[in-house]
C-alpha cells in the first residue's frame, strides 16, 4: 500500500480529485500494475470520465483526456464513485496535502 498526496496550490476540489486520479495512476503504472480501479468521491469526475458526462472546462478537458490516455495503457481499467464517509482516507491525504506545494508528491509505501 502507498498513500500519495500532491500540493495542488490554489485549484477547484474537480481540478484536485483530476490530479490525484492521475497521482494514483500514473504511480500504479509505474509500479507495473495494469488491472486499475479507482474510487473517488467526485461524481463530476467518475462521469466524466467515464463519458457519462460532457466536460464543459477546458482546463477540465485537458485533465479528463490525461486520465483518459493514461487509462489505455491499462488492461482493465475502472472508475467508480464512493461516498465520501467512505473515502475517508483518500481525504486525509487530501488534507495533508494542503501544506504542500503546488505539484509537489510525497509517497509513503507502507510495504518499505
Amino acid at each position: 500500500i502507498c498513500r500519495l498526496r500532491e500540493g495542488v496550490g490554489y485549484a477547484t476540489n474537480n481540478v484536485a480529485e483530476y490530479r490525484a486520479v492521475l497521482l494514483g495512476v500514473r504511480y500504479a503504472l509505474k509500479k507495473g500494475f495494469r488491472r486499475i480501479c479507482v474510487q473517488g468521491d467526485s461524481k463530476l469526475v467518475v462521469n466524466q470520465v467515464q463519458g457519462l458526462w460532457k466536460v464543459k472546462n477546458d482546463n477540465m478537458a485537458m485533465l479528463c483526456k490525461q486520465v483518459k490516455e493514461l487509462k489505455d495503457k491499462c488492461t482493465s481499467f475502472e472508475i467508480k464513485h464512493v461516498y465520501r464517509d467512505s473515502n475517508s482516507e483518500a481525504d486525509d491525504q487530501a488534507n495533508l496535502g494542503v501544506h504542500l506545494k503546488d505539484h509537489e508528491v510525497v509517497a509513503v509505501d507502507e510495504n518499505n
